[in-house]
C-alpha cells in the first residue's frame, strides 16, 4: 500500500473544513424508535431541507441542505452562501450505511471543481484541484470507511447505546481535495442545550484529526435525542454552526 501524505493543516482548512464538511454535510434523521435494540433509520422521502447558520469570526454563512433516499441511495445537495461571494456547492451519493460512494465539490473561490469516487481501497479524483485543470489523482486508503459527509454517519454512532465510544474514518479535505486524512470521533457525556427555544439533553461528540494532529483541528458536535440529528457544532478557528430551520419538500 502506498504511503499517504496528510499535508499541512492550514488556516483555510480550519475555515472551509469547518464550513463545508461540517455543515454541508449534515442531513438525515435517525428515529429514536428501536428495532431489535437498534436505532431505526428514517427514510428521507419526501425530500428534506435543512437550513444551518454558520458563523466564523466576523463572517456569516447560510447553508441549505437537501437530501432524499431514492432506490437505496441517499442523494445529498448542499449550497453554502456568503453575501457578496459565489456559492460553494457540494453533491454526494451515499449508501444505506452513510458511506460515501461519490462526492463532488464546486468552489469558485478556490478554483475547485472535483469529482471523487471510491473503488475498493482507492479514491479516484478528477477535475480541477490543486491549482491544475483536468487533474487526476489516486489516493490509496485502507478498509476504514470513507465518510465525506461524516455528520450523517456519526448520527448513528451518537444514537447507538454501546460500549464502543470512538470510531475512525477517512475524509478528504474540501479545501485541498488531493489530501485525505483519518478523522476520529469520540463520544462524550450528554449536555443540555437549547434549540428552537426548547432545552434538550443532546449527545456530544468530539471529532478531530486522528492522532497527534488533533492539536491542529477538532470540534465539538451535538446531536438531539429525538432522532439523533446533528444540530450544533463549535469548531477550531472560532466557527459556530447551528440548525435554524427544517421542512419537508416535494419529491425529487
Amino acid at each position: 500500500m502506498k504511503c499517504l501524505s496528510l499535508g499541512k493543516v492550514n488556516k483555510s482548512m480550519k475555515t472551509l473544513f469547518s464550513a463545508i464538511i461540517l455543515v454541508s454535510l449534515m442531513t438525515i434523521s435517525i428515529r429514536s424508535e428501536a428495532v431489535s435494540g437498534k436505532p431505526k433509520l428514517w427514510n428521507a422521502s419526501p425530500m428534506k431541507e435543512y437550513t444551518f447558520h454558520v458563523k466564523e469570526k466576523k463572517r456569516q454563512y447560510k447553508n441549505i441542505i437537501k437530501i432524499q433516499n431514492k432506490h437505496g441511495v441517499y442523494y445529498y445537495n448542499s449550497i453554502l452562501t456568503e453575501k457578496g461571494e459565489q456559492d460553494i456547492v457540494a453533491d454526494a451519493k451515499l449508501n444505506m450505511d452513510f458511506e460515501t460512494l461519490e462526492w463532488r465539490e464546486i468552489n469558485p473561490r478556490k478554483n475547485i471543481n472535483v469529482v471523487a469516487v471510491r473503488k475498493g481501497n482507492v479514491i479516484f479524483l478528477t477535475g480541477t484541484f490543486d491549482n491544475k485543470h483536468n487533474n487526476k489523482k489516486e489516493i490509496y486508503i485502507d478498509e476504514r470507511k470513507w465518510q465525506q459527509i461524516y455528520q450523517l454517519s456519526m448520527m448513528r454512532f451518537a444514537a447507538k447505546q454501546s460500549k464502543e465510544n470512538w470510531v475512525e474514518f477517512w475524509c478528504l479535505n474540501p479545501d485541498r481535495p488531493g489530501n485525505a486524512m483519518v478523522l476520529s470521533a469520540v463520544k462524550k457525556k450528554k449536555e443540555t442545550i437549547e434549540l428552537y427555544g426548547e432545552k434538550m439533553e443532546a449527545q456530544k461528540l468530539r471529532i478531530s484529526i486522528a492522532g497527534f494532529l488533533s492539536m491542529f483541528w477538532s470540534g465539538n458536535y451535538w446531536y438531539r435525542p429525538s432522532d439523533g440529528f446533528f444540530v450544533r457544532a463549535k469548531i477550531s478557528g472560532d466557527v459556530f454552526v447551528e440548525l435554524r430551520d427544517e421542512k419537508n419538500e416535494k419529491k425529487l
